[in-house]
């Protein structure tokens, strides 16, 4: 449990090569830790490698198909990039899992709005008043 709140904190306090190490730790034991794979994930995209973000939350995805947090991460990281269509795919996928995810929702509202699709995107925003 040390290991996984010291990484966190490392996540939280933008100390995200610090946090590889330590997410590194549980993966050399269990290469099939959904979480530390995830959290490694937004490490890297936070470090600007985009591919290597990708890379990890697919390894998650694999694992678990409706991990909700890595869905999430994976649309948010194709939106960064300019990929609303395969953002919005992930979110949906995400929200199927958890209909009333305000976050997703939001994202997903804000992915629509940017690939010009405002009513869509009104929708959306107005479902997160209904979910909260």
């Amino acid at each position: 449990m040390l290991y996984y709140n010291k990484r966190l904190a490392l996540n939280a306090l933008g100390k995200y090569e610090e946090a590889i190490a330590y997410f590194d730790k549980p993966l050399a034991l269990n290469s099939s830790d959904v979480t530390a794979l995830n959290n490694k994930g937004v490490a890297l995209g936070e470090l600007g490698n985009s591919t290597g973000d990708m890379e990890y939350y697919d390894k998650a995805l694999a694992i678990d198909p409706a991990d909700t947090l890595a869905l999430n991460n994976k649309g948010f990281a194709l939106s960064k990039l300019g990929n609303y269509t395969g953002a919005i795919e992930y979110y949906d996928k995400a929200l199927q899992v958890d209909p009333k995810n305000v976050a997703i929702r939001t994202k997903l509202a804000s992915s629509l709005f940017r690939m010009g699709d405002a009513d869509g995107a009104i929708v959306q925003r107005e479902k997160t008043s209904v979910a909260q």
